[in-house]
């Protein structure tokens, strides 16, 4: 109780950091209960990811019944006195970064298939949970979901363009099957039940779920987020 002692604004971001879904929903039902007491608490934010869906099925996704169930938790079980906005972003652009030795090699890899995905930097997440911040006490975001994504869908081979373009050099596209993918994930040091995890991830992007951008970072910031070949160029030096 003590982390919401004295303060009016709270964004709780629901992490991997458990290994099961059900290790993950109590650890975080405790922070929402924790909001619930707080007696200065006006407005909880809170970030979660990709769901898979909107409903109360259980999903075969690991990351999405724990945030399926936190976000149901939230919505009709937690006795919280505060308004609440929801966020969920998809995949983050800087997830490249555990590519690099790859692209540094002219290709990189991921079991996608032909699907398109649609990448978000995570400084437009972070922008847009910013302008929740400084601006909760108004009625605009009460009770919302906010689906966040970037503004291209783009697939393996045009994700391979951006990044040649932003980073100056030749960079192709390599699928990977899950199979092939779970092992790389290990032999990058992932444990088995995060490796396990991220490949459900992809399987659920390789289906098409994130082939549509959402616009809402535009809608709310009034301009584009971050494209592809852009994060590619400011962050160039770590890909040569």
């Amino acid at each position: 109780d003590a982390a919401f002692a004295g303060i009016a604004l709270a964004i709780i971001i629901l992490t991997p950091a458990l290994p099961t879904a059900e290790a993950r929903v109590a650890a975080t039902k405790a922070y929402l209960d924790a909001a619930a007491r707080a007696k200065f608490l006006k407005r909880l934010i809170f970030s979660t990811g990709l769901v898979g869906q909107d409903s109360n099925a259980v999903s075969p996704i690991t990351l999405a019944r724990g945030a399926i169930a936190l976000e149901q938790y939230l919505m009709n079980e937690a006795e919280l006195n505060v308004r609440w906005t929801i966020v969920r972003p998809g995949l983050f652009m800087e997830n490249f970064f555990s590519m690099v030795r790859s692209i540094r090699n002219g290709f990189f890899s991921l079991p996608i298939r032909n699907a398109r995905i649609c990448p978000i930097s995570t400084r437009d997440i972070g922008d847009v949970l910013a302008l929740i911040a400084e601006t909760h006490t108004g009625g605009n975001w009460d009770r919302k979901i906010i689906r966040l994504t970037g503004p291209e869908a783009l697939t393996g081979e045009e994700i391979a363009e951006a990044i040649s373009y932003g980073t100056g050099r030749k960079v192709t596209y390599k699928p990977l099957s899950s199979e092939e993918a779970y092992r790389e994930f290990i032999d990058q040091g992932y444990p088995e039940w995060l490796a396990k995890q991220g490949v459900e991830l992809y399987d659920l992007l390789a289906s098409g779920y994130d082939r549509l951008p959402s616009h809402e970072y535009e809608r709310i910031m009034g301009h584009k987020g971050m494209r592809m070949h852009e994060f590619f160029k400011v962050n160039q030096q770590y890909f040569h």
